[in-house]
């Protein structure tokens, strides 16, 4: 992996720990306020952005190729 991406997913990971810090600390009902009718509360958006992350993983998941399937090696036939 480069470092640059590292470093990205590092910042990733620094963001999203300072956010579920902020929002531990907030009161059931204020999660669950809607600022407006037709708004998400911040426990909806939380909600949405955990479903979103999860299908982005899924994603490049499914990009990765799976390993080539290992050849015996001549050790492993002689001690077969």
């Amino acid at each position: 992996m480069s470092n640059d991406l590292q470093r990205r997913l590092d910042r990733l990971e620094t963001q999203k720990s300072s956010l579920l810090t902020q929002i531990a600390s907030l009161p059931p009902a204020q999660l669950n306020n809607k600022p407006a009718e037709d708004s998400w509360s911040a426990l909806e958006v939380l909600d949405h952005l955990h479903k979103v992350e999860h299908s982005i993983l899924d994603a490049v998941i499914d990009t990765i190729p799976e390993p080539a399937p290992r050849r015996p090696s001549t050790r492993d036939q002689i001690q077969s």
